[in-house]
């Protein structure tokens, strides 16, 4: 699947293995996202307590997600390093749960858990990190 963000014209429209639904021009906003750039979002706006919101435009689609950050920080490693993480659950979800845990100071989340109907889906864990 190919998505080309246009924003001079203000739209993003996929071609490739996608459904025929999903192929028509999505008009952008100001602050949309992708997947990925959401995830680089989250790790630069988790702050304990906090809510998020961000558009997510992809896939032929936009949808608004919301996530709730953990008030208190929580242990996790990755690898052989140990991290205090801030974990970040989207709360708008439905039957598919989003997990992210950051770190402050590590530019990409440490995990990132999908789960469908309460069956882990994705599961991506940073390995190994070289901090500077």
């Amino acid at each position: 699947t190919v998505g080309v963000y246009d924003w001079g014209k203000r739209s993003a429209q996929w071609r490739g293995d996608i459904k025929d639904r999903h192929r028509a021009p999505v008009p952008l906003h100001d602050g949309d996202m992708s997947g990925l750039l959401m995830n680089l979002a989250i790790v630069r706006d988790a702050q304990p307590d906090r809510v998020l919101h961000y558009r997510y435009v992809d896939g032929g689609r936009a949808r608004d997600h919301a996530y709730r950050v953990a008030a208190a920080p929580e242990p996790m490693s990755a690898g052989e390093l140990s991290f205090e993480t801030l974990r970040v659950a989207r709360t708008n979800g439905g039957n598919d749960e989003t997990l992210v845990w950051v770190a402050d100071g590590v530019p990409t989340p440490i995990r990132i858990l999908q789960r469908e109907d309460g069956e882990d889906a994705i599961d991506l864990r940073l390995i190994q990190y070289e901090g500077h």
